[in-house]
């Protein structure tokens, strides 16, 4: 896996919040259900998203939370810096302190060369165009919710 579980499931959310109407606001609860994320989990990562101004929140009786940008306007990288912090892309694959070009790892020039590709594909792909795509992954998770419940 190459995130942590709080960046997928950030990551999870916004694409799930990208396949409702812009600035629709969703109970948490809905998204605890449909993707099956620990509700209390879910309230760090959207009190996150939400600070950062990538999502918005309503409270009230028609409260929730929605995609406070166009999804067309995030990017995965957004998501992963917000989560993982600017120094994701520059550590060592490894874990050695101080692994640098001028000090480079075993593997650290062929990682340099990967985090590169990587971070072009993150800044190129929006939220939006993996939003039309998610419906099978939502069947799938109420699938095994079901059969777990059994």
């Amino acid at each position: 896996m190459l995130f942590r579980k709080t960046v997928s499931y950030a990551l999870q959310t916004v694409i799930y919040l990208s396949t409702q109407p812009f600035k629709k606001p969703i109970l948490q609860k809905e998204i605890t259900n449909t993707l099956d994320i620990p509700h209390h989990y879910l309230g760090k990562i959207l009190q996150l998203l939400t600070k950062s101004g990538l999502v918005g929140s309503k409270t009230g009786a028609f409260g929730g939370f929605y995609l406070a940008k166009p999804a067309n306007k995030i990017t995965l990288f957004d998501i992963v810096i917000l989560f993982e912090g600017a120094d994701y892309f520059k550590n060592c694959v490894l874990g050695f302190p101080g692994c640098d070009d001028n000090t480079p790892c075993p593997v650290h020039k062929e990682w340099s060369s990967a985090m590169i590709i990587i971070q072009r594909f993150m800044k190129e792909h929006t939220i939006a165009e993996w939003g039309a795509e998610i419906g099978p992954k939502l069947d799938y998770i109420k699938i095994l919710k079901e059969s777990k419940s059994i």
